[in-house]
């Protein structure tokens, strides 16, 4: 019970981080806020709440995950420049290049899912 408490802190400890220095982790997280505040406005259905909650979570755990690999590759990095040189190793662009690109296409999915979810809704009130 103790290590699971403690795994659970370090867990909590992350997530704190993430929300002080993550911009764009906060940015997303308020909008996801206001979408699932329109979700309860709008009576979605189970699915509807599956899908976004499943493409929230994904999204958030991928932007978590590319903050670590940006992180990582940084300290590899100034490790590079200690030996003398002066510019990105290109393996180290490329790993950040390639979790950005996780991170994106995540966002991408998210967008997509809630504009599936809603569409129903926007034309019903639209219309």
């Amino acid at each position: 019970m103790k290590q699971i408490q403690k795994s659970l802190g370090h867990a909590v400890r992350g997530l704190k981080e993430a929300l002080l220095l993550e911009r764009n982790f906060r940015l997303f997280l308020i909008v996801y806020v206001g979408v699932l505040l329109l979700g309860i406005v709008m009576r979605l259905l189970v699915w509807e709440w599956l899908a976004l909650i499943l493409a929230g979570g994904f999204f958030l755990a991928v932007e978590l995950l590319n903050t670590v690999a940006e992180r990582l590759a940084d300290i590899l990095d100034d490790q590079h420049k200690v030996l003398g040189r002066k510019s990105y190793h290109k393996q180290i662009r490329m790993c950040k290049d390639v979790a950005a690109s996780a991170s994106l296409l995540s966002l991408l999915t998210v967008m997509a899912v809630t504009v599936l979810v809603f569409w129903p809704y926007v034309k019903l009130y639209v219309a």
